[in-house]
């Protein structure tokens, strides 16, 4: 029962997050056909990111960005604060790289809703946030390995936890769903470990 319920709820993230890829994807196709951005002042003609405080969010980038708040919200929020009140400390500091991946992931997306499109370089730095949320995971793996009782959540956060790259995946919703097949092995022997508990 508990694993219908947990596959339910994958299942619900994944179709949220292919509705927030399609609404992001269609934010890009009507940008690129009404061309770029008016610049700002302080832009320069050598400087592709348009991302000056004066810069008014469109209206496609505020969905976008309560689209973000709404999932994490729903979904993030009291995930964390549940797996928070467990106070084991291991499940405490999973918990905290979630929230700290989603907050990263949350504000990339605000940036590009406001931005013109950066060259390659700068849009590695943009994304560079997300990379060490990611890389936070395996850096939790080498120091927490010899934790045999909650070890499993950590495998299991940390095969998921790439699924934030999707915004820089040509399909995004394939990857989620791949990524949730791969980690799904670790969640499913959580779930058989913690049955009773």
């Amino acid at each position: 029962m508990a694993s219908s319920q947990g596959l339910y709820s994958l299942a619900t993230i994944i179709k949220r997050l292919e509705a927030a890829t399609s609404r992001l994807e269609d934010i890009a196709t009507s940008q690129s056909t009404s061309g770029p951005a008016p610049a700002t002042a302080s832009s320069t003609a050598s400087t592709p990111v348009n991302c000056g405080a004066s810069s008014a969010p469109s209206p496609a980038s505020t969905t976008s960005t309560t689209s973000c708040r709404c999932f994490v919200a729903a979904k993030i929020t009291p995930w964390v604060e549940l797996s928070k009140s467990l106070n084991v400390p291991l499940i405490n500091e999973i918990a905290t790289l979630v929230s700290k991946e989603y907050d990263e992931l949350r504000n990339f997306l605000v940036l590009v809703g406001s931005c013109q499109k950066p060259d390659q370089e700068t849009f590695q730095e943009l994304l560079s946030p997300i990379q060490k949320a990611i890389e936070a995971f395996s850096k939790a793996k080498d120091s927490y390995r010899r934790e045999r009782e909650s070890f499993g959540h950590l495998q299991f956060a940390s095969e998921a936890a790439v699924a934030v790259g999707w915004v820089v995946n040509d399909r995004p919703a394939q990857y989620v769903k791949d990524v949730k097949e791969s980690s799904e092995y670790y969640g499913n022997r959580v779930m058989k470990d913690f049955k009773d508990k």
